[in-house]
């Protein structure tokens, strides 16, 4: 069973249970010191669960089908992909390390038959979708499952 932890940074997940925990940044000590867009030059493949949790928004823009097409062909059918990015109309989301800001529209492309050409021939189902804005820590959260 492969887990990948993409953009970890110091939250890991425990190895024991299959995860694998990527960053670019060698200070968090991740299994696999890489940057996110350099994932697909690996050879992961049979991954059951996928986490991007406050990663996404540091890659281009243009990389999230590439990145989206990339997990769906390595991931085993059902597969659960989790992204949490910061709420699209928070402070944190235009932290000037960020490359872009995702409304939860954004996540709703990859299901839009109208955007397929992008990310063909993935299929995906939205399972959860949490807008939550809040003091706390606002962030929207997405649950993909994986259809093959």
């Amino acid at each position: 069973m492969v887990k990948l932890n993409l953009g970890c940074g110091f939250d890991h997940k425990p190895q024991r249970e299959g995860w694998v925990n990527v960053d670019n940044d060698s200070k968090c000590n991740p299994d696999l010191c890489m940057n996110i867009e350099d994932i697909f030059f690996t050879t992961y493949t049979n991954i059951d669960e996928v986490l991007m949790k406050h990663s996404l928004e540091h890659i281009e823009p243009n990389t999230f089908f590439k990145l989206m097409k990339w997990v769906w062909e390595r991931c085993n059918n059902n597969a659960v992909i989790t992204i949490i990015v910061p709420h699209w109309q928070s402070e944190g989301a235009f932290d000037a390390n960020h490359k872009w800001v995702y409304p939860p529209r954004t996540f709703k492309l990859l299901v839009d038959s109208s955007y397929k050409r992008y990310y063909e021939p993935a299929q995906f189902e939205i399972i959860e979708l949490i807008e939550k804005d809040d003091a706390k820590e606002p962030q929207t959260t997405v649950k993909y499952r994986v259809i093959k």
